[in-house]
């Protein structure tokens, strides 16, 4: 095995980790994260496949529900529009896609980092129906 698939697999590892206590944590109202990623997707039927870039979403007790890990990423519902607190999408940021996930409670702290997979130039590269 050479090392970037080492440094590959750690940092899967890591980020596995960290999005398992999200996962456990967000029963805590306490207790908050924002995941930032390159995009996020759409999983809803009227706008399923919908990418959304440069994404960065607040997760808490009262603003994300059903928050499950998939082989695909991180899937939840969650209020996106905050001129309509009762519309609840339902979203998918690809595992490959996170780049940051913040975490607040008695403090902040940074769980995970991976400036190597941050793409802000894909927003500009983007075809029709990507």
């Amino acid at each position: 095995m050479n090392a970037a698939m080492s440094e590959r697999q750690d940092d899967d590892s890591i980020l596995q980790k960290v999005l398992e206590q999200l996962v456990e944590e967000l029963t805590d109202p306490e207790i908050h994260y924002v995941v930032s990623g390159n995009h996020y997707v759409h999983q809803q039927a009227e706008r399923f496949g919908e990418k959304v870039y440069i994404a960065q979403i607040w997760l808490s007790s009262d603003s994300s529900w059903d928050v499950v890990l998939t082989d695909q990423g991180l899937i939840y519902d969650v209020k996106l529009n905050p001129n309509n607190l009762d519309q609840i999408s339902r979203i998918l940021i690809p595992y490959k896609e996170i780049c940051t996930i913040t975490r607040s409670g008695s403090g902040v702290s940074y769980p995970y980092i991976n400036d190597d997979k941050r793409n802000l130039m894909a927003m500009f590269d983007k075809k029709p129906g990507n």
